[in-house]
Parts: structure tokens; sequence; C-alpha cells
């Protein structure tokens, strides 16, 4: 509605402004080839044509000088499908409101410029402010409205806010006594427009002064429907084209290039076509969240089409987008975690780097970020999709048999539809040296209670049927029973799709199966689910001798700095709590523990008679002692962790401000494992005896945290440290 604004701005007759409005109206609806506007004001009409009235219309009254005077009006030539509570969606019902809204206040605008020039020569009776001042910058005239406008007019002059910048409209009227010069400026929270005139005669400037901070708030809202997708609050489609574009401009300049993502939620199809349009909203809504939390104010985030996103990181370094896709994906993990839903949201990505020594036209960059986009997305679809057609590996009976405890293979097939059951157990049976046998369940009851005697080997769950069609019976079998291997029963290739990611260990079309297929799966599903038991173990056997390590390193710096013993182990305890508070995923909760056990590592590199001191550090011995996480980070970047270990100890003394140490980073840049590392840290080193001094104490500790707050400290870990002294009297434990 852009071109409505700009209709508003520089047309000087209502009527050219109707007539621009009724032609542009039709253009911000969803089908515009058929949409027809009409706008009535004193009894003249102004239609876009071919005009023709029909019973699918909008209707708005026009509003000028406080009395109805007119309607705008808006039809459809034809009816469409029902959206909300009729043909129009309720976007295009707020867009006519503002836009009528608009139109008014155009109106009225001209209007009252009409009646100041009949009252330009009767100030006095004006009931806008007049103000009059001679060519030295001296008052010389101000109408009773001014005064009580601004009442402290009278005692501040010329330096009064109204009046601001007023020398450089002397000089303009210097250069050129003809013209009228129209400025807009904000006074006392509002906004007006003034007009200035000079009088040759009297060699004086006059102003008219007029209040539109209500038309400019019409006018943002129109910019904002013109630029921002009304469902997230983002940049629509046009408003992140025409930002990139800046950007573009801005980067050549600065010669400083920036990461364009191109994210598309996945699945959203299904997620409207199962769960209904409003989860599909939903679920829209939570990525744009997901998406702010990730990146920086200063960046440009947008809803570029129903389930495409598209963010331009500025000024982003080269070797960053690693580390931006790493807090994407904990921010998204996290959320999934914490709200137990049957969506589990996920994005396909593309990231291209815009260089300015080497620069790409608009286009081409965004075909890039498209494109890799499209084969990220792709590439995951073809590692997930449920294909019948692509043979599973042979494993023989005995080869199974030798990893389970039974003589034979016991498979419970869980299902309603008795003949399905029938006709899938004759099939098992069918297959030749096998050594299978079938029990059958008709209810989830029924099947958990067969699951419970420790006797099944594997389960074919029917997702067919009314009763357990929810995905969460296949997470709450693994709970039950993590050993057996789920097989689910669908009726398409989406929802096979999430039954794998869900837990199942294979998923067969229900109308589709056929003997060699059954046997194949069952025989694949228990060696996969034998596979997965085997790598736990190795994993977990692995985890003891890390932790057994972590321990080792951390000991090694408590041996040199004595006095902070059990002071790595305290933070751990405190951190880990903090982020389970927090909602943190069990990863980054179990980074966070083992980051926090050797977070003090660097300080093995700082010499024993400055750890141990009994007076205060000079400014020299600090400096000294802030080289510690840089110190901790050359120890532990040849260590492939599993986890963000070596970054979270590197950033753990870096404040949300910028002021912490080595590299000054800044809230968004700062892991949120450092954050909470950061604020255990403070907290527990202000609960311990030091050399130089003895311990504050709980009190000054939260104190600390709590003023610090934003500042020093993310606001959402200090709230979680506060609740849990608060509110859970928590203890620290070794």
């Amino acid at each position: 509605m852009y071109g409505i604004i700009n209709s508003i701005h520089t047309r000087s007759s209502i009527e050219d402004i109707l007539q621009d409005t009724v032609l542009i109206l039709p253009t911000g609806y969803q089908y515009p080839e058929i949409t027809r506007a009409k706008i009535v004001y004193n009894n003249r009409e102004f239609k876009t044509l071919p005009f023709k009235e029909t019973a699918w219309k909008q209707v708005c009254p026009l509003i000028t000088q406080g009395e109805e005077n007119g309607l705008v009006e808006v039809y459809y030539l034809k009816k469409q499908p029902e959206i909300d509570e009729g043909p129009f969606q309720k976007e295009e019902r707020s867009l006519l409101n503002n836009i009528t809204q608009a139109i008014s206040a155009a109106v009225d605008k001209r209007l009252m410029e009409k009646n100041v020039h009949k009252l330009a020569s009767l100030p006095e009776h004006n009931p806008n402010p007049v103000i009059e001042t001679s060519l030295d910058g001296n008052i010389t005239y101000a109408n009773p409205s001014a005064c009580q406008q601004f009442p402290q007019f009278t005692e501040q002059g010329m330096k009064h806010p109204i009046l601001k910048d007023f020398k450089w409209i002397i000089e303009q009227f210097a250069q050129n006594p003809d013209q009228v010069i129209t400025r807009e400026i904000a006074c006392n929270a509002k906004v007006y427009e003034q007009k200035i005139s000079f009088l040759v005669e009297h060699s004086l400037t006059r102003i008219f002064i007029h209040e539109i901070t209500a038309q400019k708030k019409r006018e943002k809202q129109l910019h904002d429907l013109s630029m921002l997708d009304s469902l997230t609050g983002l940049y629509n489609r046009r408003g992140f084209l025409i930002l990139v574009k800046q950007q573009l401009e801005l980067a050549d300049r600065s010669k400083k290039g920036f990461y364009l993502l191109f994210a598309d939620l996945d699945r959203m199809k299904w997620i409207n076509d199962t769960l209904g349009h409003h989860e599909g909203d939903l679920s829209l809504k939570t990525i744009a969240l997901i998406c702010r939390k990730t990146f920086r104010k200063s960046d440009i985030i947008a809803r570029i089409g129903g389930d495409e996103f598209a963010i331009c990181a500025v000024e982003a370094r080269k070797d960053s987008i690693e580390q931006l896709m790493q807090r994407l994906r904990n921010n998204l993990s996290a959320y999934n975690k914490s709200h137990k839903t049957d969506i589990n949201l996920s994005l396909s990505i593309g990231a291209t780097y815009y260089d300015p020594k080497f620069p790409d036209t608009m286009d081409d960059l965004l075909k890039k970020a498209d494109d890799l986009m499209y084969k990220q997305k792709n590439e995951i679809h073809s590692h997930q999709r449920i294909d019948l057609r692509t043979p599973i590996p042979d494993f023989s009976v005995t080869d199974i048999r030798d990893h389970l405890s039974t003589s034979s293979i016991i498979v419970l097939i869980i299902s309603s539809d008795l003949p399905a059951s029938k006709r899938i157990e004759a099939l098992i049976k069918h297959e030749q040296n096998s050594d299978f046998r079938v029990h059958l369940a008709r209810s989830l009851d029924e099947g958990y209670k067969q699951i419970n005697t420790g006797d099944i080997d594997v389960v074919l769950l029917d997702l067919t049927q009314s009763e357990n069609r929810e995905i969460s019976i296949i997470q709450n079998i693994n709970a039950i029973a993590p050993n057996i291997p789920v097989i689910a029963l669908a009726t398409n290739d989406d929802l096979a799709v999430r039954t794998i990611r869900d837990g199942a260990q294979d998923c067969i079309i229900k109308d589709h199966v056929t003997d060699s297929m059954i046997i194949r799966s069952i025989k694949y599903a228990i060696e996969r689910k034998y596979v997965e038991i085997e790598l736990k173990n190795s994993f977990n056997k692995f985890l003891y001798v890390f932790e057994e390590t972590i321990n080792t390193l951390a000991s090694i710096v408590e041996m040199r700095d004595p006095y902070s013993a059990g002071h790595q182990k305290r933070v751990s305890s405190l951190a880990t709590s903090i982020a389970e508070k927090m909602g943190l995923s069990a990863e980054q909760q179990k980074a966070i523990k083992l980051a926090a056990l050797i977070h003090d590592i660097g300080k093995t590199g700082v010499p024993e008679d400055i750890l141990n001191k009994q007076q205060r550090l000079t400014d020299d011995e600090k400096k000294i002692i802030e080289t510690h996480p840089e110190a901790g980070y050359e120890i532990l970047k040849t260590i492939k962790f599993p986890w963000l270990i070596t970054q979270i100890v590197h950033q753990h003394h870096e404040r949300i401000d910028g002021t912490g140490y080595p590299n000054g980073l800044r809230n968004k840049d700062i892991l949120v494992e450092s954050k909470v590392l950061a604020v255990a840290d403070v907290v527990e080193a202000m609960l311990s005896d030091r050399p130089y001094r003895p311990a504050p104490g709980l009190e000054k500790a939260l104190e600390e945290i709590r003023n610090n707050k934003d500042t020093l400290y993310d606001a959402q870990v200090v709230q979680a440290c506060l609740e849990l002294f608060a509110k859970e009297n928590f203890t620290f434990t070794s």
C-alpha cells in the first residue's frame, strides 16, 4: 500500500487522492484480478473500472471533520473460498480499516489547509498555533492557541523545541523569499506539521502549526502492512528485498560482507493437512520467535513465503556461519525438548556469503541461498523417505537369534483391525524356514500388558486405527521397553517419515505389505535395535572414561590453587541446575556440567605466587589472571569433544555488554552455555574465601547478578539462578 501513502503525500487535491486509492487498493488483496473498489465522498463516486457491485463486499465509513461523509467499498466479482469469517482475510479487513483512516486524515488535512489560507489574515482566531518571527530570530507574535498548546513557549522563546533549527529556515528564505517551507517536527511526544511562509512586506516569517500525530501513526500502520508479515511480525518478502538491496549497497561501500540464509519449515503441508491450519500458524510463529532469539536485532529476518524464512546476518564474519547455524540448531532443539507436542519442528537451511570483493547481483545471491536450501531439503528427505522399492538388508534368522535370549522371534501385532492382523500373521508364517511366533493385541492396553511380560521381540503398531494415531504411542513403547524395536504400519509417506523421527525402527505402508517385505523389515528392525543398544553401551563407556579425564584435569587446577579447591565442582553443580531450570536440552546440560569442571584449566599457566597471593592483585597481575580463558582454549582446542566445551571455557568471562574478556564479545555472540557458566562462576566465587578477602556471602552474590542483569549477565540465566535459591533452596553438591 506504499502507493496510497505516496499519493497522500504528493497529491494536492482530495479528488486525486481518492481516484488513486480506488486504482491501487485492489492490488493489496489476495485476488487482485477480481477485486474492485469504490469510494463515495460528498455525493461523488470514484471507481475501479470496469466496476460491478456484488454480494461479496467490505464497507468502511469515511469519517471527515468528525462526521460520516462517505464510504470506502471493496468487492469480489465472484465468490472465493471462505477464510476466517468470510471471503476476505482478516489481514485484508484490517488493511481496509487502516487505509480508510489514512484517507480520512488526508481529507481533513486538505480541508484544514484551505481553512488556514482563510484564517491567515486573522491568526488570533485560528484554532491551530500560529507564530511569527523576525529575520533576526526574535518572536514577534504568537496566537492564543500557540500559547495554550505550548505553555513554556513564552519563557523559552526561540529555544522551544517547536522552533528547533529555525535559524536554517530563515537562511532558506534569504535565498528564496517566495517559497513555502513544509516540515515535520516532534515535540512533547507529538508530531506537528509546520507550513512556513515569508511575509515580504513585514520582513516576518509566519508559521502555521498542525498536529499530525494520529496521521503519522496511521501512515506507520500502512507502512507496516506493506513491509511486515501480519502473522509473525517479521518483514514480508517486499520488506526483505528492499532492506537487502540497501544492505548490498552498504556492503559495497563499507567492504563488509554478510550472510544470507534461506530456511524452509519442513513438513508444513503435513502439519496443515493433518493437524489443521491453526497448528500451522503456531508453528510459523514459533520459528519466527526462534529466529528472533537466534539472530541480532540489527539482522534482517523475514517470512518471504508460506513456509519460507530468510535472514540477512548483517556484517557477519565469513567464518561465523558454523556458530550461527549451531545457535539456531540449539534453540530449535531446546524448543522441541521443552514443548512435548506431536510436532517436532525442523528447518532446511541454505546459506551463502556476500563478499564485496567478488560481488553478486541481488538475484544471483537470492538464487544461491534458495538453491542451497532446497539441496539440503532434498538430502534430508532422501534419508528419511520410506521407499518400499529399496531392498532392506537381508539378515538370516540364525544371525539375529545370536543376539536374542529366546529360541524364536515373537512378533506382537497391535491393531483393532482383526482381518488385517490375520493377513499379516499369515504373511509372516508363510516365510519358509522361519522361526516366528505371532501374538495379537486388539487394543493398546492389551498390547502394553504383553510388552510388559518381557517376552516380545518386536512390535508391529497399526497407526491407521483411530486409537493408535497418536505418534507419542511409539515414544511410550520405547520408554516402557527400550530394547524392543517398533515397526509402524502407516497410510502414507508423510506419516511414515514422522514415525521414523519419533522412534520407530521402520515403517511400512499397510496396504502394500508382502510376505518378503514384512520378514525383511522385522529382521532389519531387530538388527538395527541391537546395533543401537551396542552403540549406546559403547558411548556410555566412552562417557565414563571421558568424565574421569575431565575430573583429573580439574584436580590439576585445584592442586596449584588450593584456595579454590572444589570451586569448579561447585560451579558445575550450580550451572547444571541453572541449565535444567531454564529448560536447556540434555546435551547442553551435559556440556555445561563438563565445561564447568575444567573452566579454570587455563590457570595452570598462571604463576603460583599470583594464584596464592595474600594481598590484592596489581593491575599487571590481574592482566595475567585474565589470560586464563585464552590459555584454557589453547589447551583444549586439539581435543575433539562431542560438545562445545572448548568454546564454553573460552567465553566464560565474556559479558553481555562487551566489557568481558578475552574477546569483548556481546550478548548474541556469546554461547548460552557460557552465559550460564558465567553466572554460576560469579555466585560461587563470592561464597568462598580468597587469600585477599573473606567470602562476601550469598546475599551479596545474588545482589551482584541481580543489579547487573542485562548488563553483565543474561537476564534469563540470572532469573533462573535467583529462583533456584529463593524457591528451591539450592545447595551445592560436590
